[in-house]
């Protein structure tokens, strides 16, 4: 799964976005995800391509649950890597530019 979302970063146009690093810790209630963005599909399957920018999303203890409850996720059939895109799309990322990056609208491809 990728999302497809044009953004003008100071590298150049960032438009395919994977979710690389997904790291979750069911014991602190935390979770932490690195979304990758590329200038488009080919760019992301070179050999030895670099992201354009890599955003960093941590996940607090007090919304956890929300994403990652286990019974729950089991429940409606998703995995913690499916529920990170839905947290790019949930939630609005401020970068160092200090532009907000919203996903919301992001089209989703497999």
């Amino acid at each position: 799964m990728a999302l497809l979302k044009t953004y003008l970063t100071p590298r150049g146009n960032a438009s395919f976005w994977v979710m690389g690093l997904i790291q979750v810790d069911n014991y602190s209630k935390t979770a932490y995800g690195r979304l990758y963005g590329f200038a488009s599909k080919e760019h992301c399957d070179m050999v030895g391509s670099v992201p354009i920018l890599m955003l960093d999303y941590n996940i607090p203890p007090d919304i956890y649950d929300y994403y990652f409850e286990k019974s729950i996720m089991e429940q409606i059939g998703v995995t913690p890597q499916t529920q990170f895109y839905q947290i790019v799309k949930d939630k609005n990322y401020l970068d160092e530019q200090n532009q907000i990056i919203n996903f919301n609208d992001a089209e989703e491809v497999y």
